[in-house]
């Protein structure tokens, strides 16, 4: 992969420290590697301000390629007892 090809967000230290690239270009294709609604090292506890804080993650991840979340064509999410937060989703 090229250095080119990484797509890193502002304040992004993960491919920096670890060398994991939060997103990276194959082409005219972005492929982004999971976001969380953690914010620095905490989760919050309300599922509906973890949901708005990955969706923010992820704009911003996009934004840095060039993209919106109008561009995303797939998206696969991982829930913990969805029944109870699918309306906060």
């Amino acid at each position: 992969m090229t250095e080119d090809a990484v797509i890193i967000p502002p304040g992004s230290k993960a491919y920096q420290r670890f060398h994991y690239a939060p997103a990276v270009r194959a082409g005219d294709t972005v492929y982004c590697s999971g976001v969380i609604g953690a914010v620095g090292a905490s989760v919050p506890d309300d599922p509906a301000e973890e949901f708005t804080n990955a969706f923010q993650a992820l704009r911003e991840l996009l934004a840095a390629a060039g993209g919106t979340l109008n561009d995303v064509v797939e998206l696969t999410t991982f829930h913990v007892d969805m029944s109870t937060h699918l309306g906060a989703f």
